[in-house]
């Protein structure tokens, strides 16, 4: 029998170490080149389809109003068909509904990008086929018949479908599929708009919920080959865009100081149009959700289409995306009067037929509300304020940053948005501080976005994430948080002293053996295995037995027979599984997935990767422990330090002064 385990043989039979995967490299890997690689395939192939689906829209377009086969954009306000124009809103909406049911797509209903969020959040970012397909068809047909929707949304919903459905195909994780369905995404919106920062950031702040250079490359990449796309088909201004931008407001100055003030308080206003505006789109949604035990969903896009046939009978410059109002608005096209009434009438009519769940984008619209409101604004204070430095062109551009802003909770992608499409970069300081006030006023007064509600309703109260914080996973060590004082046993302990000091463990409790474990050392705390409490008793109770495990041989045995006082641990090692473990310096992340990948309850500490040495372990109840010191951080008031006023002082040293004083006269007297 063996009573002491000499060094050498320790050396030799201990267990290899199953140790954490750092994460530090991944850029450098190989696959990352091969997901990027796929996203500028997806990007190439996206603005194809983008552009497609513009050609669809008009085609769709100048059948419907002008009886012409052309690809042609040509503007539903200037068409001729008298009454025609109330009757085919609703055969877009017909056409919407008997897709989305008989084409059993019901995912086309809506406006594209809470419909990815919602692939992206719940179902590891997986789009049916259908939607591929169905999306752009339909949303066609809508704006073709003079739905009051832009084409941004759709173009999304079928660039994310796009990048979906051959990430699918692919040997991919969640994550990556993913990145290869936000650049699908991406690439469809810089493609149409030229802008590519813009869908980078909607991107980051909609789709892809993080903020991490393996996410955000591919992705940033993707819109700028895409951008690099349109720009050699369009080398000038891109599709119908002759000027060299997609919104022609005009030259804009840098404003003064009382002007900034003034589009401070227009980002409050049109925030609170925003707020206004995402509300009755809420309540007509709730509206329609009352008729389906009376009517059946396929018909509602064609009771909102009757709206939106109302209003662009009276008022034509309501139907389809209605890019020109824009223009027109900020360069005083029309009267304020009457830019409010087309604002005003637009907003009915998108609203309506959005709330219906019919197929089309927000953006446009939002832009065209927000820019109308914030010119006739404007042009009250200038009235009021004749020398005040106020301008239609401004006002337009920051109400339009500031609706998006407030309806949709994405203030950089707005900003930059407009400072692409305009070309306006004097802008900038006016639309940050007014989408900044719009967004406080959203927050303030709306629980969820026109893009969360939806989901949040839809999805049993399922949470979506609203901002980005650094990760205390990725922060802190596991020497930060790890339990020191562990209670081991090691190669030398008997079996028979381990059974007797178990039986009097009063830290046991109610604790299962098979739960209870502890890390083995030797004298010198380097780790050999992890062992179950449980193991640690059947051992003992085979040590009664006349044979001994063979430690050169894993599972043969040998016949001897000594006494059960002279066993010991380290007379089992062949039984001992390689440890599952982590370093000090490794991140909360790595070793909370060996903890999940392994099956394990305690992950043994070691002090360094070239050291072998047990300095603690880390449990579940340890990572319970840092997430509660997260929120303590978030919630737990405290002052670090304290304010002194002068005469607190001079009082603190004259009463030191005098107690001194006192002192000395009375040791002078004695």
């Amino acid at each position: 029998h063996v009573n002491v385990v000499p060094k050498d043989a320790i050396a030799a039979d201990s267990p290899a170490y199953r140790v954490p995967r750092s994460s530090s490299s991944r850029l450098l890997q190989p696959r990352f080149l091969v997901v990027l690689l796929v996203c500028l395939v997806v990007s190439a192939v996206a603005s194809l389809v983008a552009q497609a689906l513009l050609f669809l829209i008009n085609l769709v377009t100048n059948i419907s109003f002008f009886g012409t086969l052309s690809i042609k954009f040509m503007d539903p306000a200037k068409s001729n068909i008298g009454v025609g124009l109330f009757f085919l809103p609703c055969l877009g909406g017909l056409i919407t509904g008997l897709i989305a049911r008989y084409g059993k797509v019901p995912a086309i209903r809506g406006h594209g990008i809470p419909e990815a969020m919602v692939r992206i959040l719940f179902f590891k970012s997986e789009i049916s086929a259908r939607v591929l397909v169905a999306k752009p068809l339909s949303a066609a047909f809508v704006i073709g018949t003079g739905g009051p929707f832009g084409a941004e949304g759709p173009i999304i919903a079928t660039g994310s479908a796009l990048g979906s459905l051959l990430a699918q195909y692919l040997h991919v994780t969640a994550h990556e599929r993913k990145i290869i369905l936000v650049s699908g995404a991406a690439s469809g919106m810089s493609y149409i708009f030229n802008a590519p920062l813009a869908s980078v950031l909607i991107s980051i702040e909609l789709l892809l919920f993080e903020f991490k250079p393996h996410s955000l490359i591919p992705v940033a990449l993707s819109a700028y080959s895409a951008a690099l796309i349109r720009t050699a088909l369009y080398p000038v201004g891109g599709a119908g865009h002759q000027t060299g931008v997609f919104f022609d407001v005009g030259s804009i100055d840098t404003p003064r100081n009382d002007a900034l003030v003034f589009y401070l308080f227009l980002g409050a206003v049109i925030g609170l149009c925003a707020v206004f505006a995402s509300k009755t789109v809420f309540f007509v949604e709730s509206l329609f959700r009352k008729l389906e035990g009376k009517i059946h969903w396929m018909w509602f896009p064609v009771i909102g289409a009757i709206v939106v046939g109302a209003v662009g009978y009276a008022y034509p410059r309501t139907l389809g995306v209605g890019y020109e109002n824009i223009t027109d608005f900020a360069k005083g096209g029309m009267s304020a009067d009457r830019t409010l009434l087309i604002a005003g009438m637009k907003f009915i009519s998108w609203s309506v037929s959005l709330g219906s769940g019919t197929s089309g984008g927000t953006l446009a619209p939002l832009f065209t509300i927000g820019s109308g409101v914030a010119v006739w604004v404007a042009s009250v204070f200038q009235t009021w304020f004749p020398g005040a430095d106020i301008h239609s062109n401004l006002a337009a551009a920051v109400g339009m940053a500031a609706m998006f802003t407030g309806a949709a909770r994405a203030p950089l992608t707005s900003i930059a948005f407009v400072l692409e499409t305009t070309n306006q970069m004097s802008a900038g300081l006016a639309l940050c501080g007014a989408c900044f006030v719009s967004y406080l006023i959203s927050i303030y007064f709306m629980q969820f976005s026109i893009m969360t509600e939806a989901i949040y309703r839809n999805t049993n109260g399922k949470g979506v994430p609203s901002g980005y914080t650094y990760d205390y996973a990725d922060v802190l060590e596991v020497q930060d948080i790890m339990t020191e004082k562990v209670e081991v046993v090691r190669l030398n302990d008997t079996l028979l002293s381990l059974k007797a000091r178990f039986a009097t463990d009063s830290k046991l409790g109610t604790l299962s053996p098979h739960k209870k474990c502890y890390p083995l050392v030797d004298d010198e705390q380097r780790l050999f295995g992890v062992l179950r409490l449980v193991d640690i008793l059947n051992w003992a109770h085979e040590a009664e037995k006349p044979t001994l495990p063979d430690q050169g041989k894993a599972g043969s045995s040998i016949a001897v027979t000594v006494p059960q006082t002279e066993l010991r641990l380290c007379d089992f090692l062949s039984r001992i599984q390689p440890p599952v473990v982590a370093y000090a310096q490794s991140t909360l992340r790595e070793a909370s997935q060996q903890l999940v990948q392994h099956g394990v309850t305690i992950l043994p500490i070691l002090e360094s990767v070239a050291s072998r040495k047990c300095v603690g372990v880390l449990s579940s109840k340890d990572l319970l422990l840092a997430i509660r010191e997260e929120q303590e951080d978030q919630e737990v008031k405290q002052r670090v330090r304290k304010f002194k006023s002068r005469r607190s002082s001079w009082d603190s040293k004259r009463w030191n002064a005098t107690e001194g004083g006192d002192r000395h006269t009375v040791a002078s007297d004695s």
